[in-house]
């Protein structure tokens, strides 16, 4: 079937450009060149896209969702629905393994728009386009991002490593250590360790978690028992993660229930940087009352889950611990959390 698609619509530009993320190489670049051809002529992209094609399919669907309440494909043929029915035949890609994929095709473009200067990036409950995202071309970032991809079972968590990055750097400016509450495999400390090159550094790094899952006392609700199954439990190891940072002097990995293990294991006395990815809104507010006395004026609190869905429990406690303490949590499109502690 033909289809006309008008370039002067940014929502149209986006799922072009997604679409063209999941082509081969020569594929996607010579859809890409007919995209800047027709963009710059000013002229409307004809493509005959094949409803049958998993791939093509959505790309239509793509175009309805970001524009819901406009029809910018239309033929003599065909006009496709929009509004909440293509939302629901929308639901047929929210497969996890599915939009794992696709998100993974997409790092190619990250190294293709970086030549064409398109802004675009997509990741779990991400999209952007029409940005700087300057990751992209920060060679040593997208290295070490690949380096240490397979620690996540999510793709294209650049944005969220960024901000990580950002909080570190700032950190390290500051008096105190840094501490991380919760800690999976070690990908984002591993990560950031690397890029600041943190074993040169005079500060150390506490790493906390119980390398066992979540404790089923601290789960915020029943479903995440059959979560803490899937994902964490009997995943990953003490013994993994200690030898992953073994090369560290300055990197401390403590098994343990937070805060109990704090009894046996205190933090430091002065914290510049706390990571909280705890999965747990009782285990999340219970550290927190222990250890926000010890942040320094100017130290930083990243919450890892804050602007989940699937966290809204702990974005409650959060906020209601926070309004104690006369103070608000920034919710950043990452999904993360920021609080800077002031003066």
């Amino acid at each position: 079937m033909n289809y006309s698609f008008d370039l002067a619509d940014k929502n149209v530009e986006y799922a072009l450009i997604q679409f063209a993320s999941k082509l081969d190489v020569d594929t996607c670049q010579g859809l890409l060149a007919s995209y800047l051809s027709a963009k710059h002529k000013n002229a409307n992209l004809e493509l005959v896209l094949d409803p049958s094609s998993p791939h093509e399919l959505l790309l239509i669907y793509s175009l309805i969702e970001y524009a819901p309440e406009s029809e910018y494909i239309k033929n003599t043929q065909l006009v496709l629905p929009v509004g909440e029915m293509s939302r629901k035949q929308l639901n047929i890609f929210n497969n996890a393994q599915t939009c794992i994929a696709i998100q993974r095709n997409i790092e190619s473009l990250l190294i293709m728009e970086s030549k064409l200067d398109l802004g675009v990036f997509v990741s779990e409950g991400l999209a952007t386009w029409g940005r700087v995202t300057g990751f992209a071309k920060d060679d040593k970032f997208n290295v070490l991002v690949e380096k240490y991809s397979t620690l996540l079972p999510l793709a294209n968590w650049h944005w969220n490593l960024s901000v990580a990055k950002w909080c570190v750097e700032t950190a390290l400016k500051l008096d105190g250590d840094l501490v991380e509450l919760g800690v999976f495999k070690g990908h984002t400390t591993a990560f950031v360790a690397e890029y600041v090159d943190f074993a040169q550094r005079a500060k150390h790094w506490y790493l906390y978690d119980t390398f066992a899952g979540i404790p089923v006392e601290d789960m915020n609700n029943e479903a995440w028992i059959e979560r803490n199954e899937i994902s964490y439990a009997n995943s990953y190891s003490y013994e993994e993660v200690a030898d992953r940072f073994k090369h560290y002097q300055n990197i401390h990995v403590i098994k343990g229930r937070v805060p109990d293990v704090f009894k046996d294991s205190p933090p430091p006395a002065k914290i510049a940087f706390l990571h909280v990815d705890l999965n747990s809104a009782k285990a999340e507010v219970a550290a927190l009352e222990y250890m926000f006395d010890a942040i320094v004026p100017g130290g930083i609190i990243l919450f890892d889950d804050y602007g989940w869905k699937v966290c809204d429990e702990q974005h409650q406690a959060i906020n209601d611990w926070a309004k104690q303490q006369d103070i608000s949590v920034l919710e950043l499109p990452t999904g993360q959390g920021l609080l800077v502690v002031a003066a």
